[in-house]
């Protein structure tokens, strides 16, 4: 198993592109869900009822994320969903490589946590490549 940032993670799954229009690659566990609200790739995602919404960290309820959204999709349409852990090729807006990334707000993620509930989302690679590894939540 490849070694990561003093972690193990298991040995990725080979990529595809999941969606032509956004070039999205994905490997890993996918599973779709009916959207709850309207989603964008790469948003970070959880459920209830067997609906997928945006994760906030500003909201504890939202704050336990299952997967990256790999579609953009409106309310009531079944989304592709990257479930437990994989690696994400995407434009992430700029990552930096070796940084670890925080859940946001509205499903975003972000650099440098400030919201009451801090969940690491995972481990860049590259300026596009984010290996998703979530972690358990800090409430402050």
């Amino acid at each position: 198993m490849p070694l990561y940032n003093g972690y193990f993670y298991p040995v990725i799954q080979k990529q595809e592109i999941l969606e032509e229009e956004t070039g999205i690659l994905a490997s890993g566990s996918t599973k779709q869900f009916t959207s709850g609200e309207d989603l964008q790739t790469g948003n970070i995602v959880y459920s209830i009822n067997n609906k997928i919404y945006k994760a906030d960290a500003e909201i504890l309820s939202s704050s336990f994320p299952i997967g990256i959204s790999l579609e953009t999709k409106t309310i009531g349409n079944l989304t592709t969903i990257l479930i437990g852990h994989g690696n994400v090729t995407y434009d992430f807006n700029n990552l930096t490589s070796g940084k670890r990334y925080f859940l946001g707000k509205t499903g975003s993620i972000t650099e440098m946590p400030s919201h009451s509930n801090i969940v690491q989302i995972g481990f860049a690679t590259s300026d596009n490549e984010l290996i998703y590894f979530p972690s358990f939540i800090i409430q402050r």
